[in-house]
């Protein structure tokens, strides 16, 4: 009985198997970059929105913070010209004190040469006086204390100066600058420029207080600008890595 030769069953070939496999592969490449690309997006999402977020936030708090610095450099100044003020105050004061004194001297010993603060006085008071006017000029109360001070200043001098020219006689003079409204009108100039030191001295205290108010505030805003600047870093950085 003659049996037919069987045909032995081979394997496909190797080539079949890769070219499925790449087959795949070309499949899968599509959504691959597709995830890819998914990705990238949502990073550059994130990116956006962080930076503009960082850069908003960096904007609002740099705009207090400058505020807080033009604010700080103002106070500073209006207490720098509260101190100027007091200082050519306290100038003028002496210089009619050097004024009463000298005249009072002469008066004393009838010397000529005991006139010299006298007349130092009388040559600077008019610059002094200007002067600290120009300076408190936005302070209509402190305008009206010198004012005053001006022109019963020069009814004293003019007292003086007739005194001086021999116009006065010598007791007469005497009673008007040691006990009569010679002295009344000084004791009313001390008053007006001390009245004026003391107002000034309440400005100084607010504005001194002010000064103290925007250090702490520039401080504030300068941390507060730190921590919202490394806040925004941090949450960009978890977004990009999460």
């Amino acid at each position: 009985m003659n049996r037919q030769p069987t045909v032995a069953s081979h394997p496909p070939p190797r080539t079949v198997g890769l070219r499925s496999v790449a087959a795949r592969r070309m499949v899968g490449a599509p959504a691959a970059i597709a995830v890819l690309r998914a990705r990238l997006s949502a990073v550059v999402i994130v990116l956006r929105h962080s930076v503009a977020l960082s850069i908003a936030t960096a904007v609002v708090l740099t705009g207090l913070f400058l505020w807080q610095v033009h604010a700080l450099l103002t106070a500073e100044a209006w207490l720098q010209h509260t101190d100027q003020a007091m200082k050519q105050a306290i100038t003028l004061q002496k210089v009619i004190l050097d004024a009463e004194t000298g005249m009072r001297g002469y008066l004393l010993s009838g010397q000529v040469r005991a006139l010299r603060p006298y007349r130092d006085a009388e040559e600077t008071f008019a610059t002094r006086l200007v002067s600290l006017r120009t300076l408190v000029s936005d302070n209509a109360r402190q305008v009206q204390r010198l004012d005053d001070v001006e022109a019963r200043f020069a009814t004293w001098t003019t007292i003086a100066q007739r005194t001086i020219r021999g116009e006065v006689a010598r007791a007469a003079a005497r009673d008007f600058f040691s006990v009569g409204e010679g002295v009344e009108s000084m004791d009313f100039i001390r008053d007006r420029v001390s009245a004026f030191l003391d107002e000034e001295q309440e400005w100084r205290i607010e504005r001194s207080h002010a000064v103290q108010t925007r250090v702490v505030r520039l401080f504030v805003s300068g941390a507060a600008l730190t921590f919202a600047l490394r806040l925004a870093l941090t949450w960009m950085k978890r977004k990009l890595f999460s």
